[in-house]
Parts: structure tokens; sequence; C-alpha cells
């Protein structure tokens, strides 16, 4: 689910990871160590990862 009051054209966005289940699974767990809850730095909907900041979002591109 999008955050209330997120604006979607101010993220920066990932496709899915990997093309399976598990792959997903791991980028999200990841994503979740690394950036803690989904909410205000990131989050997932079908489909796409979403980042809030360039810092993250290369940080996730450069690991998946």
């Amino acid at each position: 689910m999008i955050p209330l009051g997120v604006e979607l054209n101010h993220y920066y966005s990932v496709l899915e990871v990997g093309g399976n289940r598990q792959g997903i699974d791991d980028a999200y767990n990841w994503c979740l160590e690394t950036f803690g809850p989904p909410g205000h730095r990131w989050f997932y909907r079908p489909g796409k990862f979403y980042f809030k900041n360039n810092k993250d979002y290369m940080w996730f591109e450069l690991r998946w």
C-alpha cells in the first residue's frame, strides 16, 4: 500500500528483482534490514520497489 501523502513522481523506482518470488522476498527482507520498515524511506508495490532518496535507490541497485 502506498503511504498516505506520498507523491509517486518524487520517488525513484526499481523493477522487481530476480523475476521469482524468492528473489523478491530476499530483496524485500534486505530493505527491511537496511532501511527499516516500509513507509518514509521506501515501500513496495507489486512490480516495483520505491525509494525516496537517490542514495537508497542506488544502494538497492548495487545490491540487486
